[in-house]
């Protein structure tokens, strides 16, 4: 009885701090994301349509091999 008792406080409490690890991460990722969208959001964004998603795809194609990562990243939109 006295191990089952541990046993299942055990059970319970690492599932308690396995889920608060799940909730922190997922908050900590989407919060992330939102603020990064609201600082590389430009003002008057246009909605995205096929044709734009096309063109950003050919230049991110574009790109060389040994340009740095943040130049594939950021590529320009215009």
């Amino acid at each position: 009885m006295k191990y089952s008792i541990f046993t299942v406080s055990i059970t319970i409490s690492l599932h308690l701090i396995m889920i608060s690890f799940i909730v922190t991460y997922v908050f900590l990722v989407s919060g992330g994301f939102s603020i990064i969208d609201s600082l590389l959001q430009k003002e008057g964004a246009k909605p995205m349509s096929f044709s734009i998603i096309r063109k950003r795809w050919n230049q991110y194609l574009a790109v060389r091999r040994n340009d740095p990562i943040i130049r594939v990243l950021f590529v320009s939109s215009d």
